[in-house]
């Protein structure tokens, strides 16, 4: 009997649940989805890191290997500090010790190395074998073969340096030193100054600013401030390349 009241009760007495509205159910659903971990796949992808900035300067490009290894008593020389250069005006070539023009470049610019070194001068040879296959040899043929040619035992100084061997100074493979010095002097073309190398016609000394390396001892003069203010083809032509320097 009082198991019926009760049920009684509850059935009647109490009062009915409400039916769901569509207010209530729509809470629910957000409810659950909140609820549930992110997939984190359906999130959109970070942006594109930006792209790197241009190097502004010769001097800001990280150091190249030196031709040779260093001694022990100096293990800074294996490497040439750009940075350190800073301030200097730069004439960059790349070389090859079999190269028809060898022996007027290297004999050329050791002794204007020699001459405008200690008034701010500093020339840098990249051996390459890119062209001709004429810097067939490792670091110690190298250096011999140039200092033969050169016509004294010693080739490199403090004034007259030489990095190690590079594979390639014009493309998409070429080095980075050889890239930037391409792109600076095409800046340098398209302003309005003009460099001593736009003087020049023969086809072994083109009108170079604004090129890349087509041959052996293409040779780009870099202002103090770093940027290509001349360039100048294989042959050497010590009047121009001097006045180039020294302007």
């Amino acid at each position: 009997m009082v198991l019926s009241c009760l049920l009684y009760a509850r059935s009647h007495l109490l009062p009915a649940k409400a039916p769901p509205t569509a207010a209530s159910a729509a809470a629910a659903v957000t409810e659950a989805a909140a609820a549930r971990p992110q997939n984190k796949s359906l999130l959109p992808p970070p942006p594109p890191p930006p792209p790197p900035h241009p190097v502004a300067s010769f001097f800001n490009l990280p150091p190249v290997p030196a031709l040779l290894p260093a001694p022990k008593s100096n293990p800074e020389a294996a490497t040439i500090d750009l940075s350190a250069l800073r301030g200097r005006v730069i004439l960059a070539f790349n070389s090859a010790s079999q190269c028809g023009f060898t022996r007027d470049n290297l004999r050329g610019l050791s002794a204007l190395a020699q001459r405008l070194g200690p008034r701010g001068l500093t020339v840098l040879g990249f051996p390459c074998d890119a062209f001709g296959g004429q810097e067939p040899g490792g670091p110690f043929e190298i250096a011999a073969e140039l200092a033969k040619v050169r016509g004294g035992p010693e080739l490199a100084s403090q004034y007259f340096l030489l990095a190690g061997k590079v594979a390639a100074v014009s493309g998409a493979d070429a080095h980075p030193v050889f890239k930037f010095l391409a792109s600076s002097s095409s800046a340098s073309a398209s302003g309005s100054s003009s460099s001593s190398s736009s003087s020049s016609s023969s086809s072994s000394n083109p009108s170079s600013a604004g090129s890349a390396p087509t041959w052996n001892f293409f040779k780009y003069v870099v202002g103090r401030d770093g940027k290509v203010v001349a360039s100048f083809g294989s042959e050497y032509r010590e009047a121009e390349v001097e006045a180039a320097v020294v302007e």
